[in-house]
């Protein structure tokens, strides 16, 4: 498997939260996640629908992860 073609950039140990989870395929998965990350709900099932929510937890996701510069890559924060 190619994994540089996934583009996880995993946070530093101190910024990061390891889970296990279910994937969309039902896989059990263990991946991390960013401790200061809380996604904005705009329904009662805890989700988010709509461009203007999505654009708003996007925009908290990329704030909250760290700067990445790989000197082994051609692709800069890639």
């Amino acid at each position: 498997m190619d994994d540089d073609d996934w583009a996880l950039i995993v946070p530093a140990p101190e910024e990061r939260e390891i889970i296990e989870t279910t994937s969309s395929s039902g896989d059990l998965i263990t991946d991390p996640l960013l401790k200061r990350f809380k996604v904005k709900s705009n329904q009662p099932s805890g989700g988010f629908f709509g461009s203007k929510v999505v654009g708003q937890n996007f925009r908290s996701l990329l704030e909250l992860h760290p700067t990445h510069i790989d000197p082994m890559s051609s692709l800069v924060g890639g």
